[in-house]
């Protein structure tokens, strides 16, 4: 998501979440489309009605994970946060103006496990006239995965082990060549050896493999 300067840092203490009975956007297929081709796991969450979209790899990775429904509603939780830090305020002769959202980061415990977020608010548009609130979910930060245990236990190659450490953290292909200066062919067939030793079938996977072991 794009940055903002005068960034706002919000931290809250962790608090366990029930699982709220979550409502789909029903996005144009062109704006779906945009939202499934970012690199990210995004949630969009529409205020004030709490209408949701989580975006492709947003789906992988709840799809994953277990308990996905505690996650979601957590991450709905940092939306409402964002949305009441930013909703329109009525100035005089009716007009309306969002307060400067800055970015929202945020770390909160589901099942145990540790995550990081951070989300920002999305100006009013003809498409969306409420605005839009954006969270992306970050790396789990429970605890760093042991590169030299998982190599070892799995038979990965030095690079092999490099590849699946990004993965891990939740790095597409894209992010993979960026990281070891390889061309993305090289990244994607780096990528579908290591699913193939781990006996994964998809990226999200491997950080949930690391960090259950």
């Amino acid at each position: 998501m794009p940055g903002s300067s005068g960034a706002v840092e919000v931290r809250r203490p962790s608090a366990r979440v029930e699982a709220p009975s979550v409502r789909v956007i029903q996005l144009a297929p062109p704006i779906r489309a945009l939202f499934d081709s970012l690199e990210e796991r995004i949630l969009v969450w529409q205020p004030p009605s709490g209408t949701t979209f989580p975006n492709a790899m947003l789906r992988e990775f709840l799809a994953a994970v277990p308990d996905s429904p505690s996650l979601l509603a957590a991450l709905c939780s940092v939306a409402e946060a964002v949305w009441a830090e930013s909703r329109p305020r009525l100035l005089s002769g009716g007009r309306t103006d969002l307060r400067p959202t800055g970015s929202f980061t945020q770390e909160f415990t589901v099942q145990s496990r540790r995550f990081l977020c951070r989300g920002r608010m999305l100006s009013p548009d003809p498409l969306w006239s409420s605005g839009l609130v954006l969270i992306a979910l970050q790396a789990e930060t429970r605890r760093e995965p042991c590169a030299l245990e998982m190599r070892h236990r799995y038979g990965l190659t030095a690079r092999e082990t490099e590849v699946a450490m990004l993965l891990a953290n939740g790095c597409s292909n894209t992010n993979v060549a960026t990281e070891l200066h390889v061309s993305r062919h090289t990244a994607r067939r780096h990528t579908e050896r290591v699913l193939a030793k781990l006996q994964v079938s998809s990226r999200a996977k491997v950080g949930v493999l690391f960090r259950t072991g």
